[in-house]
């Protein structure tokens, strides 16, 4: 019994470790979004670039397609809408031409 209980600690342990490894860094995806997809293609103007780097698209998103938040592509978000790809909000944004104030 007590081996049970040893090696059932043991298993839980495991499991716990596994799954903070497989954490996903989302700072990183949002910077390789904006490196890889959106300045590439003309987004310049830093207050988009900086709104793209700080909003956590991926908790907009269904838990199951979270992986995919940060892909140039339009994500189902339910009830037949999508989230538009990464680059249309960046490219909508930037010709807003929007100015503080």
């Amino acid at each position: 019994m007590k081996r049970l209980f040893v090696f059932s600690a043991f298993l839980s342990v495991l499991v716990l470790l596994s799954n903070s490894v497989q954490a996903v860094d989302w700072v990183s995806k949002r910077t390789q979004m904006i490196d890889m997809h959106l300045t590439p293609r003309g987004i310049w103007n830093p207050a988009v670039l900086k709104a793209m780097k700080q909003v956590p698209r991926h908790e907009f998103v269904p838990q199951h397609i979270r992986k995919l938040a940060y892909a140039d592509r339009p994500l189902p978000i339910g009830e037949g809408q999508t989230i538009s790809q990464p680059y249309v909000v960046a490219w909508m944004s930037q010709l807003l031409e929007l100015e503080k104030g």
